[in-house]
């Protein structure tokens, strides 16, 4: 992938002048954060972990689980909203919750609540677990030479080897924590492919979280800057996505390049 030059020189300026103000991250402490989270989440972690310890890890109360580091904890040690945001929607977005109202495991959808074991809850816990291991494992094999076509694989591996967490928002931000340098930090299809068009790049046709994950994980090389900067730079100079869209049509007109929302 090559950038147009006055895009890649001014999202590089962009990105020198935020990190010069202190709103970026130093490497240092980007190191730090994504460390943290691989020693109290990471696939080590977690393929130790079983039964109830393993269920209240990931989906439990308070702040010391999966979950709540994924979309709530924002703090010094660790603020999770500069890895992209995952906030909105209901708890059962990840499939399975804890209810603070009577402390049962639920499962279901917004009409259609249902109550769990806490066998079957640890169950769901095993498989999430399972299935994160996977992916990871599956991410970290992709080539450095980054290409469509592997990207467009791992997609199609995921949706086999880990079917109940690759296409979860809250998938997708586990993953580019763990493997930050393969995976970006626009968890949503429409934001991939919003900043995608907003640097001149036709995202790859298809469905997926993961299909357009390589093109920004290039940009990211290319202007040699950290993925979760990137992130950040383009929210800064292009301006955060807004509103809801199906479709997005590419439109040209002499240097101009732009899209149609369509709803």
């Amino acid at each position: 992938m090559t950038l147009d030059e006055k895009i890649a020189l001014k999202i590089k300026e962009t990105a020198k002048n935020l990190l010069d103000e202190g709103k970026l991250p130093t490497l240092t402490q980007l190191d730090k954060y994504y460390q943290l989270f691989r020693l109290n989440f990471g696939p080590e972690k977690l393929g130790n972990l079983e039964g109830l310890e393993l269920l209240e890890t990931i989906h439990g109360f308070g702040v010391q689980n999966l979950v709540y580091w994924l979309e709530f904890k924002n703090d010094e040690e660790f603020p999770t909203s500069i890895f992209g945001s995952i906030s909105g929607g209901s708890a059962l977005k990840y499939g399975i919750y804890k209810s603070v109202k009577d402390g049962e495991w639920k499962i279901g959808t917004p009409k259609n609540i249902k109550n769990l074991t806490l066998d079957e809850a640890i169950g769901i816990a095993r498989k999430h677990r399972n299935q994160l291991i996977e992916g990871v494992k599956l991410v970290e094999q992709l080539l450095d030479n980054i290409e469509a076509i592997s990207y467009f694989n791992l997609q199609s591996k995921l949706r086999d080897f880990a079917p109940d967490v690759e296409n979860t928002i809250w998938g997708h931000k586990y993953f580019s924590l763990i493997c930050h340098e393969k995976i970006d930090s626009f968890h949503m299809p429409y934001f991939q492919t919003y900043y995608l068009l907003k640097l001149l790049q036709l995202p790859q046709e298809g469905t997926g979280r993961y299909l357009n994950s390589g093109f920004l994980v290039s940009v990211a090389r290319e202007l040699n800057i950290p993925m979760q900067h990137l992130y950040q730079t383009l929210i800064e100079y292009y301006g955060a996505y807004f509103g809801h869209i199906r479709t997005l049509i590419p439109v040209t007109s002499g240097q101009h390049f732009g899209i149609i929302r369509t709803a």
